[in-house]
């Protein structure tokens, strides 16, 4: 079944990295709409978007890399740079 959220120009990276989502795609609520919409547009290419494909590994705090309770942990930093 032809849906928005099965089309890989649901989301895509945009200006500064950030993911931006299709205007059509944000604009269905449910998904009566989202296979109507998906059906009338042109752009429609069935996959998963890249933008929501892993990305590299990148430092986090949320990764439990390094924290602000934590930052001698943080990428270059030792706790001899805090004491």
């Amino acid at each position: 079944m032809r849906k928005c959220g099965d089309c890989t120009q649901r989301c895509f990276t945009g200006w500064g990295g950030m993911i931006d989502y299709c205007m059509y795609y944000e604009m269905t609520t449910n998904e009566d709409e989202e296979i109507k919409t998906a059906a009338e547009c042109p752009a429609f290419e069935e996959g998963t978007p890249s933008c929501l494909e892993d990305d590299e590994y990148c430092p986090s705090s949320t990764n439990r890399d390094y924290s602000p309770s934590n930052p001698w942990d943080a990428p270059g930093m030792s706790i001899k740079d805090f004491i």
